[in-house]
């Protein structure tokens, strides 16, 4: 299904839950997607920590990550290494859990943890230094994609179950119909059968984020007497 037939698969879900309308029907679109999308990372997160199957449907591949060689040391104020890895041209949309990262021809690269590649490249044994593999870094609160030992590759490919669907659908700004009108095009990712308890989670989210906020409206340290609403003497 696509995100505009999810959310107004919620908000029919809401109304047949509530019994009648609700408000939250009125929200806008793009608030329900940011709370359903929130819902089903913690349920497909939930399945695949109890071991469960999960449909190829959940999940999206960035079919051409365009790659980069860069010096390995990228700090401007510290001397250049004169040794280079690739580096994606892209920040990677955030992931729920990777499934591959390969090339156009099946190749997969292994994961090494960024803060364990030194120990990896200098370690005792010949093959360790010599393995193609992939990290991944955060700068500036944005995660690039890199690969050791390949430096002639100009691009490869990463499939996996992403946070948001349209931001992957989006990557890099190659899709010019999921940048201008992602509801009707991007595909929500998720099998029928587990809406349901998506909407449910939802819901619940909603209905918290709502009593918290009157909770706040009513402890700020107002002058007025919150019962009465008048000043207090």
């Amino acid at each position: 299904m696509f995100i505009r037939e999810a959310i107004n698969d919620y908000r029919f879900w809401v109304e047949s839950f509530t019994g009648d309308s609700s408000d939250d029907t009125l929200s806008s679109e793009y608030a329900v997607y940011n709370r359903l999308i929130t819902s089903r990372a913690t349920v497909l997160k939930q399945m695949l920590a109890e071991g469960k199957k999960l449909t190829e449907e959940v999940y999206q591949t960035l079919l051409c990550i365009e790659l980069e060689e860069v010096d390995r040391v990228e700090c401007p104020f510290i001397p250049a290494s004169g040794c280079y890895w690739l580096k994606s041209t892209c920040a990677i949309p955030e992931v729920v859990t990777m499934q591959s990262i390969s090339t156009h021809l099946g190749e997969g690269y292994s994961y090494v943890r960024w803060d364990k590649i030194k120990e990896k490249v200098n370690g005792r044994l010949k093959s360790a230094a010599t393995d193609t593999f992939y990290s991944l870094r955060t700068i500036k609160d944005k995660v690039y994609l890199y690969i050791y030992n390949d430096e002639f590759k100009k691009n490869i490919t990463l499939t996996g179950i992403f946070q948001d669907p349209i931001k992957a659908a989006q990557f890099c700004g190659d899709d010019q119909d999921a940048l201008c009108i992602p509801m009707d095009v991007v595909s929500f990712h998720t099998p029928q059968n587990l809406m349901d308890q998506i909407s449910k989670m939802t819901w619940d989210i909603t209905i918290r984020a709502r009593a918290a906020a009157k909770a706040k409206s009513l402890n700020n340290d107002s002058p007025l007497d919150q019962t009465t609403q008048v000043p207090k003497a």
